[in-house]
């Protein structure tokens, strides 16, 4: 298999395992026993076709409050039809990945159960979504920005911890890539000033040549 078709398979995987986690949230929250277990039963049949190690799930914009408990059986059903024949050292692992801005863990998800899975990736680059801007803020630790405190990873742990999940369970995502905005108002720049909606991924090696010849826009 060359690279281009290597490429092309890994796109078909995560578009395929984009529509199972929609699947996985309707599914989920029906409470027919039986399409949980089909659904679990369908992820890791690809798994298998495609040699994959695990599953990560990143589906947290559909999770809620009032689906707190049909997704924690949805992950106890998942976790152990990953488990069953499973080969290597760990096995087929089941993973979860969050932003930054979860904080509050308790208010959507069963931490007994999140400390059941392989890892829970934390990711430092956060985006929620507003009607006329992005916000893209994650520092490391908390800083004042116009009298509130923004997000920050530090901070984010210790609330995770202090929610009753293990430490050893999150896996903090060091990207190896940059995200260029536009911001609303030249001007005033800094640590979560709004930004323009619109924004682009920009891979390590423009990361690299953009320092290199000064420009600092992302």
């Amino acid at each position: 298999m060359d690279r281009e078709e290597f490429a092309q398979m890994m796109l078909s995987a995560a578009a395929y395992l984009m529509n199972i986690a929609e699947q996985s949230m309707r599914i989920t929250f029906d409470r027919d026993r039986a399409k949980r277990l089909k659904l679990a039963g369908s992820i890791r049949s690809f798994i298998d076709r495609l040699a994959f190690n695990g599953v990560e799930l990143r589906c947290a914009h559909l999770v809620s409050k009032a689906t707190k408990l049909q997704f924690a059986h949805f992950l106890r059903l998942l976790n152990k039809e990953m488990k069953k024949n499973a080969t290597g050292e760990c096995g087929n692992t089941v993973s979860l990945r969050l932003s930054a801005y979860h904080e509050n863990l308790r208010t959507a998800y069963d931490v007994m159960v999140l400390n059941t899975l392989h890892h829970i990736v934390l990711e430092p680059f956060t985006v929620p979504l507003l009607p006329d801007a992005a916000f893209a803020h994650s520092p490391l630790f908390t800083v004042d920005v116009d009298d509130a405190k923004t997000t920050s990873i530090d901070s984010t742990v210790r609330n995770w911890e202090e929610s009753g999940l293990m430490r050893s369970k999150i896996l903090l995502q060091v990207p190896s890539y940059g995200m260029e905005q536009l911001l609303l108002n030249s001007s005033d720049h800094g640590v979560g000033k709004p930004t323009e909606r619109e924004y682009a991924i920009i891979g390590q090696a423009e990361v690299v040549t953009r320092q290199q010849i000064g420009v600092n826009s992302f």
